[in-house]
């Protein structure tokens, strides 16, 4: 999924990662999302002390932004564009 040398997935806060695809517009980091989460999905990695589910689940949000002088990298944390996949 993260095959291109400038992907970069970290963490981002105590559960959360962030995943910086550059030069990747909405759509395809919407694709990329829905992979992952199919990905997860079929693992079926047990989530055994979860009261509400019997399997890791994921949430995602995606956002984009071209870069310029008027905005930065934090800026696409308050974005609400995109998609979020479940």
């Amino acid at each position: 999924m993260f095959r291109r040398p400038r992907d970069v997935i970290t963490r981002y806060g105590g559960e959360e990662l962030a995943v910086i695809l550059p030069e990747t517009d909405l759509a395809g980091a919407d694709r990329v999302a829905s992979d992952v989460v199919s990905a997860l999905r079929e693992t079926h990695l047990a989530h055994e002390r979860s009261p509400s589910a019997a399997f890791v689940t994921l949430s995602v949000g995606v956002s984009a932004l071209v870069a310029d002088a008027t905005n930065a990298a934090a800026d696409l944390l308050h974005r609400r564009c995109g998609t979020v996949c479940g």
